[in-house]
């Protein structure tokens, strides 16, 4: 155990050596700096500080009160890596909360090497092997290019045990071979389908295939022990997976699913999959002639061209994709000459593993059929890059001698960290993350200072969350910045987009100054902030109209600016109004303030929904203009009852429908008494009738905002 203990230590200096080499933060002064400040990084750091201050406890819905004001931000339409953002969260609460974020990182690298050489250690091999392999592993491009940004792909540490827990289930000869205990064996396991339900879905994903193709093995060849355990990990990572994600799931059950929350589409399977060239051709390599061939071989050829996203941080290393090529080849030469016995464990997780993920592979293929949540498969690559440092360490132990191990263990792990470990200037430096977050808390301590506690901040530009893209300069995110700072204040923005509760902010917006002023004060905002990179002319003409109405600011600084308002004594919550969806329509169009819809079936349909936030209107109706194009007549009704008719040669007419206020989801049904027919105006479609400028709104008004 002693030995063991210092094989550990030693890892974990060198990955914490060759961490700080890739990150540029070698002092105490550095790790106190964010390691991101930008874009999706903000995002994490605002699930961080929700955990950090309670705000936001595993398993229970994600309702953060200090953003989405008036209503408070809901989190809960899709499953979230609970327990890791709590781990995260604890440690920022701990150590300080942009060095605790940065120290997280970091220690998840040092997990990733640790739980590797615990698995290669549990597998017999060779501890000079483990040792190269785990170093590796640890300091995999992949994890650099993460890093903050994409938190839960970052934390892949669980990999090597997820696949411990197949080749346990399997009873393959590595661990027939083990000297660890079997009650220590099954314990490994376990922890590995606990752990791939907790963590990121994309890795769950490969393990619940493998596990699914291990059990069918182990039914088809009658071995029934195996096929319990394939069993029973597949029934422990499913289980842990719903555990974690009860919020969400309860959420779904009662109010239905968002499809506006995350947008996922089949086009993006092809652009995100899994290429095989993309583990061997990195997109930033220390090397510039190794770079430059890089490019001109592959990366400014393939789909999307060189910068084409995040299928170009595939790369996992020459060791690794040495390690990979010797066990398929390998593997394939076995088969081909009938030598099943030979072929390794490792060989058909790879397989199995490129199967999935491959564009035009069995995920591509389910994606035909509509399931394209796994829509970059690319991030298998570090399971492959584990899958391969494995299969190496099985070489280097069961190939060579003591000695020859040795060496080859230390001229890869050398190699390997000179291929792996990034350019200085890929992650923001130290500093470049230092100045504007000290930047934006000197601005939120001046907000803060200037308005009451639990004060209301209305965010503009208006902007939808999460993943909408960037608004001129300003990215994703940038609206949670003084939230990161703020101990007191509730912002505007925040709330998951789909459940109509962010609607109200898109018509505040576009009023004009004097009135959006007078409509934020009436729903009870204390300021106004504007963030200057959301507007093509940095927001000249709103900031002027703002002075001219508001006075100076109450906040300024390069980016950002707010100015106080006065909220009314008895506030109003803004209308939320139903969520709207078309089914047997075309799209929407336009033509200066009114909006229709052509219905290209006999039969069509409008879905309502009760916004996320039941509270904040209601009863509702809807109101929608008809115009037929057929001929015919049109049947209108409400849940399947008739409601109107719509005779056939009469002129447009409106009709307005009382939603029952008992429910919580509505349909209108439209049936034409023809079917649809070619406009003959040269329009390509079939149209049966139209509805123009719907409209769903609530017919009470909105109760009085909560203190």
């Amino acid at each position: 155990m002693s030995r063991t203990l210092a094989w550990l230590a030693v890892l974990a200096i060198a990955i914490a050596t060759g961490w700080m080499s890739g990150t540029g933060r070698s002092t105490m002064a550095d790790l106190a700096a964010p390691i991101t400040y930008s874009g999706d990084g903000l995002g994490v750091l605002a699930q961080i500080k929700a955990y950090a201050t309670g705000e936001l406890l595993p398993m229970l819905p994600k309702h953060i009160a200090s953003l989405g004001a008036p209503f408070g931000a809901n989190w809960t339409d899709y499953p979230a890596e609970d327990f890791l953002y709590l781990a995260a969260g604890i440690v920022a609460k701990v150590g300080g909360f942009f060095g605790g974020t940065t120290v997280f990182v970091l220690g998840l690298h040092l997990l990733a090497g640790i739980a590797f050489f615990v698995v290669a250690s549990a597998l017999g091999y060779r501890r000079p092997a483990a040792f190269a392999s785990a170093l590796l592993f640890a300091l995999a491009p992949f994890g650099f290019f993460r890093n903050l940004n994409h938190l839960t792909l970052t934390a892949y540490w669980h990999v090597p045990l997820m696949l411990y827990g197949l080749l346990w289930a399997t009873g393959g000869p590595e661990v027939r071979s083990s000297t660890w205990s079997p009650p220590a064996q099954r314990a490994l396991a376990i922890a590995g389908a606990v752990l791939a339900g907790f963590l990121n879905p994309y890795y769950l994903a490969v393990f619940l295939f493998l596990a699914a193709c291990a059990l069918a093995g182990a039914l088809a060849s009658g071995r029934r022990r195996s096929a319990l355990e394939c069993g029973g990990l597949l029934a422990v990572a499913i289980g842990a997976f719903a555990i974690q994600s009860l919020d969400s799931i309860a959420l779904i059950a009662t109010q239905g699913g968002n499809a506006g929350a995350v947008s996922r589409n089949f086009t993006a399977l092809d652009l995100y999959g899994l290429r095989l060239p993309d583990l061997a051709f990195p997109n930033f390599h220390r090397s510039a002639a190794f770079q430059a061939w890089a490019d001109a071989t592959y990366q400014s050829v393939a789909p999307g061209g060189r910068g084409r996203g995040e299928a170009a941080t595939a790369y996992i290393g020459l060791v690794a994709c040495a390690g990979l090529a010797l066990l398929l080849v390998g593997g394939t030469v076995r088969i081909a000459a009938r030598q099943y016995e030979r072929v390794s464990a490792w060989y058909w997780m790879a397989l199995g593993t490129i199967g999935l993920g491959l564009v035009g592979g069995i995920n591509y293929f389910l994606g035909a059929f509509g399931f394209v949540m796994l829509r970059a498969t690319n991030r298998f690559s570090i399971v492959l890059m584990a899958i391969a440092l494995f299969a190496l360490c099985e070489f280097l132990s069961r190939r060579t001698r003591a000695g020859g191990t040795v060496l080859a263990a230390a001229a890869l792990a050398a190699f390997g960290l000179w291929d792996q470990i990034p350019p200085l200037g890929l992650i923001p430096a130290a500093e470049a993350t230092r100045a504007p977050m000290l930047a934006d808390a000197a601005f939120t301590r001046t907000l803060e200072a200037a308005l009451p506690p639990r004060a209301m901040v209305l965010q503009l530009p208006a902007k939808r969350f999460p993943e909408t893209g960037p608004l001129f300069a300003m990215e994703d995110y940038e609206h949670l910045r003084p939230y990161l700072h703020s101990k007191a204040l509730r912002f505007s923005y925040g709330t998951v987009k789909g459940r109509g509760d962010d609607d109200w902010q898109f018509e505040v917006a576009a009023l004009p100054v004097p009135q959006l002023a007078a409509k934020a004060a009436e729903y009870g905002f204390g300021a106004i902030y504007v963030n200057r990179r959301g507007y093509a002319d940095r927001a000249a003409e709103l900031e002027a109209q703002l002075r001219t109405l508001l006075g100076a600011p109450i906040a300024d600084s390069t980016d950002l600016v707010a100015f106080r308002i006065t909220p009314a004594a008895t506030p109003r919550l803004p209308a939320a109004k139903p969520i709207v969806s078309w089914r047997g329509f075309s799209g929407l169009e336009a033509s200066g303030a009114s909006t229709w819809s052509w219905a290209v079936q006999q039969e069509a349909s409008i879905g309502l929904q009760r916004p996320y936030r039941a509270g904040a209107g209601g009863p509702y109706e809807v109101s929608f203009g008809i115009e037929s194009s057929n001929g015919g007549a049109v049947a209108i009704s409400l849940d399947g009852r008739i409601q109107a008719s719509h005779e056939a040669g009469r002129p447009p007419t409106r009709y307005t429908l009382a939603l029952p206020a008992q429910a919580d989801r509505w349909r209108v049904g439209l049936r034409s008494s023809l079917p649809p027919r070619s406009p003959g105006n040269g329009d390509p479609r079939v149209l049966a009738f139209r509805v123009v400028d719907l409209e769903a709104r609530p017919t009470a008004e909105s109760p009085a905002v909560a203190p």
